[in-house]
């Protein structure tokens, strides 16, 4: 009986436990090759998979920051003061916003110079919302409240500037306050 034995090629490994020559290298090698590069793989599929979800499709909604909608449908706002004030004492203003849904309050920015005072309510509105998202149809009612001081007598007059919507127009509401000596 007459063995051949086959001369082993660049590719081949010698099995020792078997006595073989095989051109597959041993099952430890696989095994090692895949511990060594299961943590390498996880990383680049997590990182390709968070990239293309933050890159096809935005999940937040863009967000408006602008002056309060003070006319909203033939609905006006409220400005309310005293109608007169002592030199130097601290009056509050009180204003009325419209809003609900996607527009939520904001901050109020105030001005004084001599008798002349700007009230400047804000709102901040989400605008662009993305797929399967919506707002309420609610009308809420914000309320803006600043406290002004005059440091002259006279007749004060109080401007408090913001929207009207449809249309987003300027609407602007003009209060006059006496200021006593």
């Amino acid at each position: 009986m007459r063995r051949s034995h086959a001369r082993a090629g660049a590719n081949d490994v010698f099995d020792k436990e078997r006595g073989l020559v095989t051109g597959d290298p041993p099952l430890r090698y696989h095994i090692d090759s895949m511990i060594t590069y299961r943590p390498l793989v996880a990383l680049l599929a997590g990182i390709a998979a968070v990239a293309s979800c933050t890159a096809t499709a935005p999940n937040e909604a863009e967000a408006i920051h602008g002056p309060a909608l003070l006319v909203f449908y033939g609905d006006t706002t409220t400005v309310t003061m005293p109608a007169s004030v002592q030199v130097g004492e601290p009056v509050s203003v009180t204003v009325t916003a419209f809003g609900g849904g996607c527009i939520g309050d904001g901050e109020t920015d105030v001005t004084v110079s001599g008798l002349e005072a700007e009230v400047r309510p804000y709102r901040n509105e989400r605008v662009r919302l993305p797929p399967n998202t919506g707002c309420t149809m609610e009308l809420r009612l914000y309320t803006h409240t600043v406290v002004l001081t005059f440091a002259q007598p006279g007749e004060a007059q109080v401007r408090v500037v913001g929207l009207a919507r449809p249309g987003d127009t300027p609407y602007t509401v003009v209060r006059s306050l006496t200021v006593l000596p």
